[in-house]
């Protein structure tokens, strides 16, 4: 038999949280200068205890744990609810699982979360194996950049009875916060298509990003009700001044809301050329 003592997640206060994409910016940028001034001052790079890997090893730390919340927020983790059994079945919550554990052995000066474990078959006949495809898979995925871009939404995965609340439901609905950044990162995205035929489209939250894309020209969205219903009073950004293709199907704007941000949009489009709104019935 063998044991692993396993992994402490340190969890970043709301303040780390909250400027976490400014501390890892500042983390990157200060590590090239004190790498710069320690090799204009002679330091030996590959010396373990010189200033510049302490200061780089502090600084990947901190910005190592103001990312844990958005990945416990990822995997559907309630930090505040430990002592509930709370359901990791998904591949993307799996994966956000990974990504902790992956960067709480780095820190310790692990290879890998196994502690150089090997793979146990079980009696099922399934294997228990960690590898590092999905890291690999998520690389080559930063380093692509799209002008055109069709998504298609499968409802009956996501809206699926058992993940309609808890902890599934909580990550899913980051799933597609994540997604809407990572579209909103694509700055040469011209062209984008979201098709889905969702009934309570309040889960996919998230991709209202898009409209901050300022490269945008074509955007066409059918089948998510709310995707112009913002939370509460909320008014959702719209940097997309460029677009010159809308097309709109089964987007409800039967709110004072939802038929504001639209007006806002078509407002802030003086090049729009084509303008298509299939509304639903009970929109109107």
């Amino acid at each position: 038999m063998t044991a692993h003592r396993g992994y402490t997640i340190k969890y970043p206060r709301p303040f780390q949280h909250r400027h976490r994409g400014a501390i890892k910016r500042v983390a990157r940028v200060t590590k090239h200068v004190v790498r710069s001034v320690e090799t204009a001052a002679g330091f030996v790079v590959n010396v373990a205890s010189h200033p510049g890997n302490v200061a780089a090893s502090a600084l990947a730390s901190l910005h190592r744990t103001a990312d844990n919340r958005a990945r416990l927020n990822r995997a559907g983790i309630d930090p505040d609810n430990l002592f509930s059994a709370q359901v990791v079945s998904d591949t993307h919550q799996k994966r956000a699982i990974e990504e902790l554990l992956r960067d709480a052995a780095n820190m310790n000066g692990h290879p890998n979360i196994t502690g150089d474990l090997r793979g146990i078959v079980l009696e099922n006949g399934r294997i228990i194996l960690v590898c590092d495809r999905h890291r690999l898979h998520r690389d080559l995925y930063q380093a692509i950049r799209y002008n055109k871009m069709i998504i298609h939404i499968e409802p009956e995965y996501f809206e699926a009875r058992e993940r309609a609340g808890g902890t599934r439901f909580i990550s899913i609905v980051h799933l597609f916060n994540d997604l809407g950044q990572i579209i909103l990162q694509q700055k040469a995205l011209t062209h984008l298509e979201i098709h889905g035929n969702s009934a309570d489209s309040g889960v996919y939250a998230g991709l209202q990003a898009v409209l901050k894309l300022s490269s945008l020209e074509t955007l066409h969205i059918s089948g998510i009700p709310s995707f112009f219903q913002g939370k509460d009073t909320f008014m959702i950004p719209m940097k997309c001044r460029r677009l010159k293709d809308l097309a709109l199907q089964g987007v409800l704007v039967n709110t004072e809301q939802a038929a504001t941000n639209l007006r806002v949009l078509i407002e802030k489009t003086p090049d729009l050329m084509r303008l298509k709104v299939t509304l639903r019935q009970d929109s109107i």
